[in-house]
């Protein structure tokens, strides 16, 4: 079912007992179905009408009374259905899967139903054969003759379109495939002549979240949402579940059956819900939902059908902008919203505002989760101000949390007595002072977020990653490398030494997660070359080596590059080691980069060819695709989509890579490259169709202002941001067993308004 309908209306399985004659059916049943004989299917609906009056989509009037009551639901070409039979003699898993072909775009009836594969279910020996049924096909994992199924939905779910009416309001159509359904029939033999129908009649089993959204009447310029989440505190909401259909007559013939729903717990849960507020149009161009003044979306979360109702006051809504994030926990005085099993409970959010506050976007993540899992957004060289216009602060209230510091270092001989002195390193950040004066803003906004949070009871998971680079300044090249690491390393272990810099010293391993860094600083510092570190480095640094903008060869001259052959670069704790192009190394974690800052079309004047880079940047996202699917999590992945082009000064862009007919005006190389590069990375993001972290993802312009705006870095922070939300992010062992078993809850009442965003 591909429509924008779902429906309570039961719908009829009719299945045809097809024998091997053509006797005529009598009322004595001359001719029964045999051992043997394949069963065919076909679909209409039940003569009976409605069985149940609960909304799942754009209701109709059923029996003139006025009352919108009922919500039909159409059969399409291709839909699949699972059909399940303990008693069948064949096949082995006495499971087939059938698929519907229906003639118009609404049919309730099928007109073909025709089995996948070559052996359809065949009667069995035992007389009573119970027959159970399931839509979709993909949500099946697993059957036994109990009648017990493990069912299973996803936490992203993308509607399959937007639709706008004439007045400009949103409706999302979605994926009628997480409207499960099931059906149940017990049919005996003997009483089934050759060539009768046997109907199913199936029936609902979602529990279904409708969020109402709406933009300020008073906005000149529409607001672009991107995601809407849904989180919960107490109980999973979708992932691995049971439903355990009991028949109304074990030993007699009956449509009748009840059926309970569980959450798996020894399988995949997680706490929230991601539905997209994008779509790749006919064009294969990315487009999102942009509300103008007054209008409004309606979009619907499908959740796990436990039979327990759930408390409102557990479950945060959270609507997700080019502008930032505000989020609504469901709490009334009198607790009065809950959400009711296999039914729609609605919700009307307050209207959007028009400012933001600090996007503190960790928080909302479960703090089991790894670190390696994370797809966090960055900021290319943060202090210069050609890259980045804004400040700091302003990054950081926009949802960045990694932070690229390019540093010069310097030394004096500082006498300590007769024939005595040492070395005195001072750090500086190219345009923004010293190093210890940017660690230290960055500290004071974790302690903000920390403060903000202990006002309500609750812990913040903020932190923040910083690399620091290496910037040449005219010396001796040798010589200017080590005044600089050991510069870097004194400046990081006096900052550890005091806690106000917040700096993490304690290793960072696979095994990391939020809690583990919440509200501290992590170190990562790129080693040039191996001669850089001349004495054991000892400083709570990540480091790895840069040799190039995609890394080194295994050797010099042998085309192949070290982190295809060995997955990603070493990236070591502290004690820095040399490099073995023949090695993958001892470390624990590895770093998988593509670094370019200066492009051309030729590569003269520059680190790469810009097409060079466009390519590299795709195969970071191929490269996260196939390192998620490792168990391992032990790579972080760094994909820069910053920098300059060095060969080009003003224009406007073609856009063959975007959705401006115009192109985007530019007045320099660094605004070139964020005009296609950051096409290309939201391109890039919504047309996967597998999930995976991103890692780290540094920009230029990385803020929500008016450059963030015009060269959508804005969609781009939020997009990135929203990856954590929308599949079952990886975490640490608990309690209950394997990864990914702590849950969370959702839940809202049978409708009502929500009054006033969260501070």
């Amino acid at each position: 079912m591909k429509k924008v309908f779902y429906s309570l209306i039961a719908l009829t399985l009719m299945i045809t007992a097809a024998g091997c004659q053509d006797d005529t059916v009598t009322s004595t049943i001359d001719n029964p179905a045999q051992t043997g004989d394949e069963i065919s299917f076909g679909m209409s609906l039940p003569q009976n009408g409605i069985e149940t009056r609960t909304a799942y989509g754009t209701p109709i009037d059923t029996d003139n009374d006025q009352k919108l009551d009922a919500f039909p639901v159409y059969w399409e070409n291709g839909d699949e259905i699972a059909i399940y039979c303990p008693q069948a003699s064949m096949p082995a898993s006495k499971l087939v899967n059938y698929t519907i072909g229906v003639s118009n775009s609404t049919s309730s009836t099928a007109e073909t139903v025709t089995k996948i594969g070559d052996a359809g279910l065949q009667w069995g020996s035992e007389d009573l054969h119970k027959f159970y049924g399931f839509y979709p096909v993909k949500f099946v994992k697993g059957t036994e003759s109990t009648g017990l199924f493990d069912l299973t939905l996803p936490v992203e779910q993308r509607p399959l379109r937007f639709e706008q009416d004439a007045e400009g309001n949103y409706t999302a159509v979605s994926n009628p495939e997480f409207a499960i359904m099931y059906a149940y029939r017990g049919q005996k033999k003997s009483k089934t002549p050759v060539g009768t129908d046997i109907d199913l009649q199936f029936k609902p089993l979602s529990t279904i979240l409708e969020i109402e959204v709406s933009a300020p009447g008073n906005i000149t310029e529409p607001i672009t949402l991107t995601n809407i989440n849904v989180e919960a505190d107490g109980t999973s909401i979708v992932g691995d579940f049971t439903a355990q259909v009991y028949p109304g007559s074990d030993t007699e013939e009956s449509y009748e059956s009840t059926v309970v729903c569980k959450t798996n717990m020894s399988g995949v849960v997680t706490d929230n819900i991601s539905v997209p507020c994008s779509w790749i149009n006919e064009q294969g161009v990315l487009e999102y939902v942009k509300l103008a003044a007054g209008k409004k979306l309606v979009v619907r979360a499908f959740l796990i059908p436990n039979e327990n109702e759930i408390d409102g006051s557990n479950i945060k809504i959270t609507v997700a902008t080019s502008g930032g994030t505000v989020h609504k926990t469901l709490t009334t005085s009198d607790n009065s919203f809950k959400i009711l099993p296999h039914k729609v409970s609605r919700v009307t959010l307050p209207t959007l505002p028009t400012q933001y506050n600090v996007n503190y976007w960790m928080s909302s993540l479960d703090p089991d989760i790894y670190l390696t899992e994370l797809s966090i957004p960055g900021s290319k060289f943060t202090n210069t101000s050609s890259y980045q216009p804004t400040g700091t602060e302003q990054q950081y209230k926009d949802g960045v949390r990694a932070f690229i510091l390019h540093t010069q270092a310097s030394r004096n001989w500082v006498v300590d007595g007769f024939f005595e002195g040492h070395w005195d390193y001072s750090v500086s950040v190219n345009n923004a002072g010293t190093l210890k004066e940017s660690f230290k803003q960055i500290a004071q906004y974790l302690e903000n977020a920390e403060t903000a949070f202990a006002k309500e009871g609750k812990v913040s998971n903020e932190f923040a990653l910083v690399m620091v680079t290496y910037k040449k300044d005219g010396l001796l090249e040798s010589i200017q490398q080590e005044i600089w690491i050991n510069g870097i390393q004194e400046e990081i272990s006096e900052m550890a030494d005091d806690p106000s810099y917040r700096i993490y010293d304690s290793e960072v391993t696979p095994e990391t997660t939020i809690e583990d860094v919440r509200g501290r600083i992590i170190v990562k510092a790129n080693v040039n070359s191996d001669h850089m570190v001349t004495t054991g480095a000892t400083a709570p640094i990540l480091y790895s080596l840069w040799e190039g903008p995609y890394g080194p060869e295994t050797s010099k001259g042998s085309g192949i590059n070290y982190q295809d052959k060995f997955g990603g670069m070493p990236l070591y704790w502290q004690n820095y080691q040399a490099y073995d192009g023949n090695s993958a190394g001892n470390s624990k974690l590895r770093w998988y980069y593509q670094e370019v800052t200066t492009t051309s079309d030729s590569g003269s004047d520059a680190e790469a060819t810009f097409q060079s880079k466009v390519d590299a940047i795709t195969n970071q996202f191929s490269m996260g695709v196939d390192l998620y699917r490792k168990e391992s999590h032990d790579t972080w992945l760094m994909n820069d989509i910053g920098g300059e082009k060095t060969d080009v000064s003003s224009g406007t862009t073609s856009h063959n890579r975007g959705n401006y007919s115009d192109g985007i005006q530019y007045s320099n190389g660094i605004e070139y490259t964020a005009a296609e590069l950051n096409q290309l990375c939201l391109n890039e993001l919504l047309k996967r169709e597998e999930n995976a972290g991103m890692g780290l993802i540094f920009m230029n312009f990385a803020n929500r202002g008016e450059k963030g705006k015009k060269f959508q870095s804005d969609l781009i922070l939020q997009t990135i941001i929203d990856n954590n939300f929308k599949f079952a992010l990886r975490k640490k062992t608990t309690s209950g067993g394997g990864e990914g078993t702590k849950s969370y809850n959702a839940s809202y009442s049978n409708g009502g308004n929500a009054v006033g965003w969260d501070e």
